[in-house]
């Protein structure tokens, strides 16, 4: 088993507060749920492509057994506030989609196997995410995966979480207490500055994504939108943008700068990584993008600094400025002023709001 995949399950276990297991041989509590042919086709040796799993759905938990090689097992307990069968399907969506991100591979095959009572199932509580730079990377990458597949429920189930680990929102919301308009506000610009990075990750067109969300934020400027709501539009519109003509080295170079978001990145580096010069680097990312390397690193640091305000509002600036391996926190504050025209305490001051 790679050691890449043990440490991004630890991770997502202490954020998320499942439970795992790895056993060489199938567990006990999914094998009596399956039928003999099923059994036969998740116990084979597996062929070199083959990555296969089943999800057992019952009233007290989501059981997801993978086989890859070694068997992996998630069980992620409901709580015992009802949820519909929507609800349902977006944490089966989201699991799915997160152990494909941590495997690096899509399933061959997955079987579902519903035992839960037809009356319904019960829900995922609300969840204060302790969010650090190896759990807001793994979230972050499977947002990017979530969008690249146009998977709907996935996504809203991680702008959910997002939401969630807003404490004073969340507070308000449990109370039954109407949400501050300017804390409801400043909530949908950071989730659709988040959605935006994201989904030029993901190679939607960056120029149509631009226009997208400059058209939002317009409307939002004008009008008190239940977030929410407003949220699924926007998504739903994202789905439905052209993917980018960008080039194999511009995607590559994406991906690259966001895996390493959390390094002390450098333009020699990024070139290297390429298999290309620095001059070469620099013309291409000007032809292409419109900006320098270093300029386009920053930008994506500032856009996690952003993303971590929102989600961690415990964090202070100069944690932020270390996790995102700035050289000071006037280096991170100059630079967030630069691309958020506004200084990080004031963004911080107005979400908290």
């Amino acid at each position: 088993m790679q050691q890449t995949i043990l440490t991004k399950v630890i991770i997502l276990s202490s954020v998320l507060k499942f439970t795992y297991q790895f056993t060489t041989i199938l567990p006990g509590n999914i094998r009596i749920h399956l039928s003999a042919e099923q059994l036969k086709v998740l116990t084979a040796p597996l062929h070199a492509d083959q990555f296969i799993g089943i999800a057992l759905i019952s009233d007290q938990a989501l059981t997801f057994c993978v086989h890859g090689h070694v068997f992996l097992t998630l069980k992620v307990p409901f709580s015992k506030q009802e949820i519909t069968p929507t609800r349902r399907q977006d944490t089966l969506h989201f699991y799915r989609n997160l152990i494909e991100e941590c495997y690096q591979k899509e399933f061959s095959q997955l079987t579902v196997i519903d035992i839960s009572s037809r009356t319904g199932i019960n829900a995922l509580s609300a969840v204060q995410l302790p969010f650090n730079a190896a759990s807001s990377r793994a979230l972050y990458s499977t947002l990017t995966t979530s969008i690249r597949k146009r998977d709907k429920p996935a996504c809203l189930r991680i702008i959910r979480l997002i939401t969630e680990s807003n404490r004073d929102f969340n507070n308000q919301q449990l109370a039954d207490l109407p949400v501050n308009t300017t804390l409801n506000n400043f909530l949908t610009v950071s989730l659709i500055t988040i959605l935006t990075q994201v989904a030029i990750l993901a190679d939607v067109d960056a120029t149509a994504m631009y226009r997208l969300s400059d058209s939002y934020l317009e409307v939002l400027a004008k009008t008190n939108i239940y977030r929410y709501d407003f949220i699924t539009e926007f998504l739903a519109d994202i789905f439905n943008l052209p993917n980018t003509t960008s080039t194999h080295q511009i995607s590559l170079l994406k991906h690259y700068v966001q895996k390493h978001i959390f390094t002390k990145l450098t333009v020699i580096e990024l070139a290297s990584a390429l298999d290309i010069s620095t001059v070469q680097l620099r013309r291409i990312m000007k032809e292409h993008l419109n900006i320098t390397p270093l300029e386009y690193i920053n930008e994506q640091k500032i856009a996690m600094g952003r993303y971590l305000l929102l989600t961690r509002p415990d964090l202070q600036i100069l944690e932020i400025a270390d996790m995102l391996c700035f050289y000071d926190s006037s280096h991170f504050i100059k630079e967030f002023l630069h691309f958020s025209g506004m200084a990080p305490k004031q963004f911080q001051q107005i979400i908290n709001a």
